[in-house]
């Protein structure tokens, strides 16, 4: 819903389980700055995961699980200074792993099953604390 944009101090939106405006994440979601929760977990999300997702430059926590995105993982993910989780198990996800994962210092909790991701695990996984 556009008017998702107006709400500009949101730090935490939680729309999982919901059929609210299905298909691609929305762009008025995109603007919300101030975001540290995003979870669309389960909400019928489609398409590829946005590059836009990089402006959610406050962005703990990223939960998109259950729905059917699809294509590679977005590398703008790993610059995202303070995303601690991402989860995005139960998509349509494909690619390998991206090789500078463990450049993302501030993961603690990476989740990626039940996708189609091929190859073998990064080296650079070792990297994180």
């Amino acid at each position: 819903p556009t008017e998702l944009s107006n709400l500009g101090n949101l730090v935490s939106l939680d729309l999982s389980r919901t059929s609210l405006d299905r298909g691609r994440i929305p762009a008025s979601v995109l603007g919300l700055s101030n975001l540290q929760l995003l979870d669309l977990s389960n909400t019928e999300r489609t398409g590829n995961l946005p590059e836009e997702l990089a402006e959610l430059e406050q962005l703990r926590s990223l939960v998109l699980v259950g729905n059917s995105f699809n294509g590679t993982l977005p590398s703008v993910l790993l610059t995202l200074p303070t995303l601690s989780v991402l989860a995005l198990e139960r998509n349509d996800l494909t690619g390998t792993i991206l090789n500078n994962i463990g450049e993302a210092t501030f993961l603690t909790s990476i989740s990626l099953s039940r996708n189609q991701l091929t190859g073998t695990m990064p080296t650079s996984i070792g990297m994180l604390t």
